[in-house]
């Protein structure tokens, strides 16, 4: 992309296919992104377990698709760093994501602020996930059928670290303010501030949990609409905590081993300093 932005005209992109080399955007924003297909859509539609994309910012545009849409890349083998996605993404069927739209991989770093809607496994930052996603965050709406949720729709063998959602979130079923559903994995310091709404398996943080272990996550139980649990399947599950309104959020301290402040580089050292407390919810270490 050289030393400028790139702007297109409302003309629709090509995606780029399978990608198995390192790509740096260099904080450069791409605007008007536009993709329309049927599966893996997205700026990248396969990124291989050797590829690594970073600093790539979409700040506006749509991409839709079947299965596997994302803003940043519709299936992801390898590494997603420090990325951003503006675009609204849709999916018809299954796994659509804001960043990513079906995970093997590494996601670190990276948020979405643009709209995400479908129909199965929808998230707010990846639709569904096998790999690791570490300090991401969504702050756009997610709508969808079943598995929706703020950061991930849908989880398997998936750990989720330091990540929040402030989005809106809404959904039949298996709905959650961070996860809609996982299986066999974890959840660690995520937080949910975002109404979340759905009919059935509804929850602050996730939707259902099966077999999974939760550990220091909270939402946000003074936005309406908002779940009675944080766990929505089983309903006795209390290993997420309510929280009233920012004052009520647990600080960030330098010594706290799960909401530790940092600079991404150690482990649980993913928080701001300073971010909470006055009315502040907690941001990660790379925000503004």
């Amino acid at each position: 992309m050289g030393a400028a932005d790139y702007q297109n005209r409302r003309e629709n992109w090509t995606r780029i296919g399978g990608f198995y080399g390192e790509f740096d955007g260099g904080g450069h924003t791409i605007d008007n992104l536009y993709i329309s297909g049927l599966i893996n859509q997205g700026l990248f539609g396969t990124v291989d377990a050797t590829g690594m994309l970073k600093n790539i910012r979409i700040a506006s545009g749509s991409v839709s698709g079947y299965n596997n849409t994302g803003g940043v890349a519709g299936a992801n083998y390898g590494t997603i760093n420090a990325c951003y996605n503006n675009a609204d993404i849709s999916g018809s069927i299954n796994r659509t994501g804001g960043v990513a739209g079906w995970n093997f991989g590494t996601i670190n770093a990276c948020y979405n602020t643009g709209a995400v809607s479908g129909s199965g496994t929808v998230g707010g930052v990846v639709g569904n996930s096998n790999g690791t996603i570490t300090a991401c965050y969504n702050t756009g709406t997610v709508d969808g059928f079943s598995g929706v949720g703020g950061v991930v729709g849908g989880a398997t063998l998936c750990a989720i670290t330091a990540c929040y959602n402030t989005g809106a979130v809404s959904g039949i079923g298996f709905v959650g303010g961070v996860a809609g559903e996982a299986s066999d994995g974890s959840i660690t310091a995520c937080y949910n501030a975002g109404a979340v709404s759905g009919s059935t398996e509804t929850g602050g943080v996730m939707g259902c949990n099966e077999y999974g272990t939760i550990n220091a996550c909270y939402w946000d139980n003074s936005v309406t609409p908002h779940p009675a649990n944080g766990i929505g399947e089983p309903a006795d599950d209390t290993d997420a905590a309510p929280f009233n309104g920012a004052a009520a959020f647990p600080p960030v301290t330098a010594t706290n081993a799960e909401w530790g402040a940092g600079d991404g580089s150690g482990s649980g050292k993913y928080w701001k300093a300073g971010t909470t407390g006055g009315g502040q919810l907690p941001k990660l270490w790379f925000e503004q």
